[in-house]
């Protein structure tokens, strides 16, 4: 878990959850990326399972990367600092491994308290993740890997993702399973197997037009890194010019420069020069 200031209330949440989990058998890698203790400390030593505290600067896939190298069990999950796990959620993942050795990965669904998908568009249906359906069935607060998978696959690009301190500022949890599926190694999503989230609503503000504008970039990366066909391309392009359209002609202009925001950023991200 990488987290940057985390309230000690908003942590203890998921603490409590794994702490009070039918699966005890885990380990905790907190990935502090701020230089201070605060309340954390305190909080970590009343912990009944092994908390290991490491620091990094800021980065979220960074972050990942210095956990990674850290962890030693066989499966490794990547929770949010604000999110939580249901009681019967991690022996419900170990068996599902134990049950196929094979499985490269496994992704659950994002649900907020009430039981409402945390991210727009989430699929409901059970099956394989594969190119095109990864942007609806995988998110990293939700996804397990096999420690032989990450040791194939290897960390995080730490060029994507929130604190990168480069323009493509998410999709990391993206592109991971999709260079998963490129090493051949399945991954298989199963909408009953929740984490909880709070729940992500577009905001239409300066602040959340900007946000939009540099999610639509790491997209528009993440895309062209991993050669998606030109109709795919076209189609994620056409939904936020649609929705700026339609917007613009109900007379909620906010919520068109939303759209046009995401547009921009996915066209700029798809375009801008690979290293």
């Amino acid at each position: 878990m990488g987290t940057l200031g985390a309230r000690a209330d908003r942590l203890g949440v998921f603490l409590d959850s794994l702490a009070g989990g039918t699966y005890r058998n885990v380990e905790l890698i907190l990935v502090d990326q701020s230089q201070q203790d605060g309340p954390l400390s305190s909080l970590i030593s009343q912990q009944p399972f092994p908390v290991l505290r490491l620091r990094s600067q800021p980065g979220l896939s960074r972050a990942r990367n210095i956990g990674l190298a850290a962890a030693s069990g066989d499966l490794v999950a990547f929770p949010d600092d604000d999110s939580w796990y249901p009681r019967t959620l991690l022996g419900r993942v170990v068996e599902r491994f134990r049950v196929d050795p094979f499985l490269g990965g496994l992704a659950g669904r994002p649900v907020d308290a009430d039981g409402h998908s945390a991210f727009p568009r989430w699929d409901l249906r059970a099956g394989s993740v594969d190119k095109f359906n990864v942007w609806r069935r995988c998110n990293s607060n939700a996804l397990f890997l096999s420690r032989a998978t990450v040791e194939r696959v290897g960390g995080f690009d730490e060029t994507l993702g929130l604190g990168s301190g480069t323009p493509w500022e998410s999709s990391e949890d993206v592109d991971y399973p999709l260079r998963v599926l490129a090493a051949g190694l399945p991954i298989s999503y199963d909408p009953t197997l929740l984490v909880h989230h709070p729940r992500t609503l577009p905001v239409f503000d300066s602040a959340g037009v900007a946000r939009a504008e540099s999610y639509g970039r790491g997209m528009g990366r993440v895309l062209r890194k991993h050669g998606y066909p030109w109709w795919f391309v076209l189609y994620q392009g056409a939904r936020p010019f649609a929705g700026a359209l339609l917007s613009a002609a109900a007379g909620r202009v906010a919520k068109a420069r939303y759209h046009r925001a995401v547009l921009r950023g996915r066209r700029e991200g798809f375009s801008a020069p690979r290293a």
